[in-house]
């Protein structure tokens, strides 16, 4: 978004969305300064919560994209489509670890330092953390604690098998928070608590849809390869083609990207273009602003080299072979070749 901050940490891109900036500037408004600090603390130790995730998925050789901020929490955009049982296990939990490591230290902090604003400071830290560490251990995917349970149930059923199980429950946490929720504001008057609760619920349940669509793509694209998608007659334009060329040759191919001739590879999309401003179309080359690319090999799993298109967010991919580029793959035909042979898989 427009409005999202952006800055690094661990070598990790860190965004805080322009929802959680709202947020802030609201409680700023109602509840003062005290108000912003005290949310602050929590969303650092959310930075700090995620960054725990991270560093176990990076040691374990999975690439981490990004860390984005919302209002509810924080979301690792972890590149990979399915990970072994023990490894998501461990990052998994590394998250709650954290979070009650550093309620024990604070707690330990509390008994050594005996002043009220170092106190306070230390108060607010012990119930960030143990909120975070809790309520991430909910066995409800996305959450940790839903995937620390898919982790141990795909040790006895397979990946699809075992989200699939994971998915109910979180439905019925789902169910069981939103029916608790509104008994306790009927009761006690706490209709703050039933809405922050049901759109907890329902990015719950929409993130746990996420993950099983997930899982059943993944499952039905087990077995393809790059060859089984690819078209062997590519499109592809000179690297010293000027960019009106280019537009007029994807427009007439109905293509949002084409790759380009060159060495190392490039691709060029609607997204470049839309970068160079239109008069100077008639000027600029293809290869000044095409992006790098990485290229597949006709026997590479499909799931591979889709994770590669998703990581470098490109709808194109070039297919080569000693060196030379002999055909693309294209993320619509990967997706609806996952879906047939998923279909299939159901006969």
């Amino acid at each position: 978004m427009a409005f999202s901050l952006n800055f690094k940490l661990m070598g990790i891109e860190i965004e805080l969305h322009w929802s959680l900036m709202l947020l802030l500037l609201l409680i700023l408004a109602s509840g003062g300064i005290d108000a912003v600090i005290t949310i602050s603390i929590l969303f650092v130790f959310v930075i700090l919560h995620e960054l725990s995730h991270s560093y176990v998925a990076i040691k374990n050789g999975i690439d981490v994209r990004k860390i984005t901020l919302f209002p509810i929490g924080g979301m690792a955009m972890i590149d990979e489509t399915s990970i072994p049982p023990d490894v998501e296990f461990k990052i998994s939990i590394a998250g709650p670890l954290f979070n009650f490591i550093v309620v024990f230290l604070a707690l330990f902090l509390q008994l050594l330092i005996n002043d009220g604003a170092v106190g306070q400071i230390l108060s607010i830290t012990i119930q960030a953390n143990l909120v975070l560490g809790l309520f991430n251990l909910l066995p409800a995917i996305p959450l940790d604690g839903g995937r620390v349970w898919r982790s141990i149930r795909e040790k006895k059923v397979d990946h699809l098998k075992a989200t699939v199980d994971a998915v109910k429950l979180s439905k019925f946490i789902v169910i069981t928070l939103i029916v608790m929720s509104a008994l306790l504001a009927f009761e006690f008057d706490a209709f703050g608590l039933l809405l922050w609760n049901t759109l907890i619920a329902a990015v719950i349940y929409i993130g746990s849809d996420s993950e099983l669509n997930v899982a059943i793509l993944t499952a039905a694209g087990r077995n393809l390869s790059v060859r089984d998608v690819t078209n062997f007659s590519p499109v592809l334009v000179n690297a010293n083609l000027k960019l009106k060329d280019c537009f007029s040759l994807m427009y007439s191919i109905n293509s949002p990207a084409v790759v380009v001739s060159s060495n190392p590879p490039r691709v060029l999309s609607y997204r470049q273009l839309s970068g160079i401003e239109k008069s100077k179309w008639g000027i600029v080359r293809a290869i000044d602003v095409a992006q790098i690319c990485p290229a597949c090999e006709l026997n590479d799993p499909l799931l591979d080299a889709w994770k590669r298109m998703r990581s470098s967010d490109l709808s194109l991919l070039p297919v080569v072979f000693d060196g030379e580029i002999i055909g693309t793959i294209s993320e619509m035909d990967v997706e609806k070749r996952i879906v047939l042979n998923r279909l299939k898989t159901l006969e």
